[in-house]
């Protein structure tokens, strides 16, 4: 994976984005698109996460407990898999890309695991069967985008016609905190914000595990 390139590409955007109007067409070459699809897959399967949820899988297998040298071994070897690596790209590949732009008063914040997976309902954030159903992608590319991958499956197969555009959805503070709550619930270490202010990430924090936002 070249990162220069991969920065070179989201770069563009970055500073084509905030001067485009809602529904405007950002330009993404074919390799432009193969290049990032494969970024964001590496960036999902490179992490901690994903190391334990091997690890559990591998475990369960056979039966008993893997060394920290045996779970760094297995995870290695799923980050080389090209086969693993090209199945999530090519389904990253085939979404619509929906780039939201942010103006409020509250940044996008990111983490060590930036790469998160929501349900079509807006219910749920998921860190294993986000190949499936209506899950699609959020990935907080600055404080101010964020970009969108929706499985052209479903109600989602109206958003096609937004293929690649910037989403006339105004976002607002809540809205913003909402997309937040992904990045504190898929991290393993950290969040990264441009402010030092983490009040409502801690608030939501101290509920995951809890059934506080359970359909009622």
């Amino acid at each position: 994976m070249d990162t220069a390139k991969v920065a070179a590409i989201t770069g563009q955007w970055l500073g084509w984005i905030p001067d485009m109007a809602p529904l405007d067409v950002v330009p993404i070459p074919r390799i432009n698109r193969r290049i990032v699809a494969q970024f964001l897959a590496i960036q999902f399967l490179r992490t901690l996460d994903t190391r334990e949820i091997v690890s559990a899988l591998v475990e369960h297998d056979r039966g008993s407990t893997l060394t920290e040298d045996e779970a760094r071994e297995h995870h290695t070897e799923l980050m080389w898999n090209e086969d693993q690596v090209e199945l999530i790209a090519r389904h990253l590949r085939r979404s619509v890309w929906i780039f939201g732009r942010n103006t409020s008063a509250t940044p996008f914040v990111t983490s060590d695991n930036p790469i998160a997976f929501r349900t079509g309902d807006n219910r749920r954030w998921l860190r294993a069967g986000f190949l499936s159903g209506g899950t699609y992608l959020v990935y907080p590319m600055s404080p101010g985008v964020v970009l969108y991958c929706h499985p052209p499956v479903g109600k989602f197969r109206a958003l096609r016609k937004f293929a690649d555009s910037v989403s006339p959805v105004a976002f607002t503070d809540e809205l913003v905190e909402s997309e937040n709550s992904g990045q504190v619930f898929m991290a393993s270490r950290f969040l990264i914000s441009n402010r030092p202010e983490f009040g409502t990430e801690r608030a939501f924090a101290a509920t995951i595990g809890t059934d506080t936002y359970a359909p009622r």
